[in-house]
């Protein structure tokens, strides 16, 4: 699992902003250069063929809309992420890109595999996530290779963010992505109660640090508790020692399954 290797096998890294943000970002992250699609009429395409790799890649109700991307995304900050040469994909990935009308992948040279959005918060300092995807599941090539820790690396580097805040699942295997790429993964509100799956969603927040080794499998570090990720019960325990003080860890490995139930090793600290 490496950059290298991706690198090697074709993937590109790009972004997709705005002409007039573009300055703004590092646009050489690790010593390789960003592919730049701007929101005009000539990338259109390319536009639609990431919303379409983010709705394959996540179920209905978490797809990002158009006028997210548009109006978030686009004009307010980019989408980084990796694309793959067309002839690359696999037949049954370019039929489920084929199936949306809109998007003419035939007419691409690169389709895009991988995606991380972030955008700067009121404060100036704190970056957001919205939205991390990889289609590696459908790339038997690159299965292995990292696809979704290195887009979130290039992200991060690319945003030159040092502090991060953002929303996954308990369930979701971007839990084990999330906690490489900083040296403290706590969680933040362990609830959202407005979004679709309230006690399965949590807010995390994270220092941003690491380099491209510290990407590969970490040491299981010491914890207090195992989260059981449908433990509403604990979940609110959790709530309860944040009001008063407490701070909550995800601690490496970040995420262990066991029995077909996931679990988040969790250190409690005063």
């Amino acid at each position: 699992m490496s950059l290298s290797a991706l690198l090697q096998y074709g993937c590109k890294p790009y972004i997709a902003t705005s002409s007039h943000l573009v300055s703004s970002f590092n646009l050489e992250p690790f010593g390789t250069h960003l592919s730049v699609y701007f929101d005009g009429q000539e990338q259109t395409n390319f536009h639609l063929a990431y919303m379409r790799a983010n709705s394959i890649a996540f179920d209905a109700d978490l797809g990002m809309p158009n006028w997210v991307y548009i109006d978030f995304v686009l004009l307010q900050t980019g989408v980084v992420g990796f694309m793959l040469p067309r002839e690359k994909l696999p037949r049954e990935l370019k039929a489920l890109f084929e199936r949306d009308p809109l998007v003419k992948i035939d007419e691409l040279d690169f389709v895009p595999i991988s995606g991380q959005t972030a955008g700067l918060a009121a404060d100036g300092k704190t970056w957001t996530g919205v939205s991390l995807f990889s289609l590696a599941k459908h790339l038997p090539d690159i299965k292995n290779l990292g696809l979704a820790v290195h887009t979130r690396a290039m992200a991060l580097a690319v945003y030159k963010a040092k502090h991060f805040v953002g929303i996954t699942q308990y369930d979701n295997p971007a839990v084990a992505i999330h906690g490489k790429t900083t040296k403290g993964f706590f969680i933040k509100q362990p609830c959202v109660w407005i979004h679709p799956r309230t006690h399965m969603t949590f807010v995390y927040e994270q220092e941003i640090d690491y380099s491209l080794d510290a990407l590969h499998e970490r040491p299981p570090e010491p914890f207090s508790f195992l989260l059981r990720a449908d433990d509403l019960s604990k979940k609110e325990s959790i709530a309860q020692g944040i009001a008063s003080g407490k701070r909550y860890k995800i601690v490496s490995p970040f995420r262990i399954v066991k029995g077909g139930e996931v679990f988040l090793p969790i250190l409690e600290l005063d």
